[in-house]
C-alpha cells in the first residue's frame, strides 16, 4: 500500500483523517497531520487507581501531572508520620494514668487527613489520566 493511499492521523488529537484532508474533522489543525503514525498512547484509570491506593500521588505522576504527584506524595509522607511524632510528644509529657484515651484520639485525628488525602488521591488520580487522555474535553462533572 503506497503512503499517498493511507489515512493520516492527527498529531494533536490522535483522530484519523481521510486522505486527501488538510485538517481534522476533529479538532480542525492544520499541518499537524501525520501519514498512518498511530495514535498517542493512552493512560489507563484503573492503573492510576492502583498507584494511588498505594501511595497517593503515584497517580498524578502516572498521568502526567508530575509538580500535584510531588506534593501528594509529600504530604501523606507528612500526614502519615504525624501520629507517630504526636504518640511520641503524649508519652513524653504526660503521665501514665488514662494516656491510652489520650493517645487513641490523637492517632484517630491524625489519621483522618490522611483517609481524606488517600481517597482524594485515587479519585483525582483517575481524572488526571480522563485529563491527560483528552485535553479538549472538560472533565469536572
Amino acid at each position: 500500500m503506497a503512503e499517498e493511499d493511507m489515512d493520516n492521523i492527527c498529531d494533536v488529537c490522535g483522530q484519523i483523517v481521510p486522505n486527501g484532508r488538510r485538517a481534522c474533522p476533529r479538532c480542525g489543525e492544520r499541518n499537524r497531520i501525520t501519514a498512518g503514525s498511530s495514535p498517542p498512547r493512552m493512560k489507563r484509570r484503573p492503573i492510576a487507581v492502583a498507584l494511588a491506593f498505594f501511595i497517593p500521588g503515584l497517580g498524578h505522576i502516572y498521568a502526567g501531572e508530575d509538580s500535584k504527584g510531588v506534593i501528594l506524595i509529600m504530604t501523606a509522607v507528612l500526614l502519615g508520620a504525624l501520629p507517630y511524632y504526636l504518640l511520641w510528644w503524649t508519652l513524653k509529657e504526660t503521665d501514665v494514668t488514662g494516656i491510652s484515651t489520650v493517645i487513641s484520639a490523637m492517632i484517630s485525628i491524625a489519621f483522618l487527613p490522611y483517609f481524606i488525602l488517600w481517597i482524594y488521591g485515587m479519585l483525582d488520580g483517575s481524572r488526571a489520566v480522563l485529563r491527560q487522555n483528552f485535553p479538549e474535553e472538560a472533565h469536572d462533572e
